[in-house]
């Protein structure tokens, strides 16, 4: 179905869970990376810890009560791994209850298709929602046999920009390719999703875990 648009766990019954992926980068070797710690253009807010917060640091209070989120900074994000993000993400499962929402934005998409490509560990997930996925970097790349992220059917939702410059639009036709029964939905001013506020995403959170 493509849509498109413009411009410590809790174990009480009522509280939904929403588990929050970040982006990150990765690289094909080792001097690859340091040749982009030498030579990237940096600022001096690179070298602070003040930040503009963004939709997905704002999900706790925008969703409300009832949610519990959790958003864990993923191992080595600067130079990451998919078996290194793998083992953290597991061990993040261990306060999951069935029926959560996972979301996954950039890199975090990409980790989360290729984990529900896999045999895996989540139990009847509610919703697998990816936002500006790549379709395959490095140790990220997606397995021949996706059949099992495309048995999701509509409880994966797939976000693309066509303004994106970071992952190109391209990658929106691959994953309509993979899962065609999945909800898609195409925006064409977001960019890479890097904005301060999200209602789109709130208002899909809530539309799913009402139901």
């Amino acid at each position: 179905m493509l849509v498109t648009m413009n411009k410590t766990a809790s174990k009480k019954k009522n509280i939904q869970q929403v588990v929050i992926i970040h982006g990150g980068n990765t690289h094909d070797s080792v001097a690859e990376f340091r040749h982009e710690l030498k030579h990237e253009k940096v600022e001096p807010s690179d070298f602070k810890r003040d930040y503009v917060k963004e939709w997905k640091d704002k999900m706790p209070e925008a969703l409300g009560k009832g949610y519990e989120v959790f958003y864990s900074k993923m191992p080595n994000n600067d130079s990451a791994h998919y078996p290194e993000w793998k083992v953290w993400f597991e061990r993040l499962l261990t306060y999951v209850k069935p029926g959560t929402v996972f979301i996954g934005h950039s890199l975090g998409g990409i980790f989360l298709a290729k984990y529900f490509s896999e045999p895996n560990k989540v139990k009847d997930p509610k919703a697998v929602i990816l936002v500006a996925p790549p379709f395959g970097v490095t140790d990220f790349r997606l397995p021949a046999n996706t059949k099992r992220l495309a048995a999701l059917g509509d409880k994966l939702s797939i976000f693309f920009s066509e303004d994106d410059e970071i992952v190109s639009f391209q990658n929106h036709y691959k994953y309509r390719t993979i899962a065609p029964d999945a909800q898609h939905y195409v925006f064409t001013d977001k960019g890479h999703f890097i904005q301060n506020s999200f209602p789109e995403m709130v208002k899909l959170v809530k539309k799913i875990t009402a139901a």
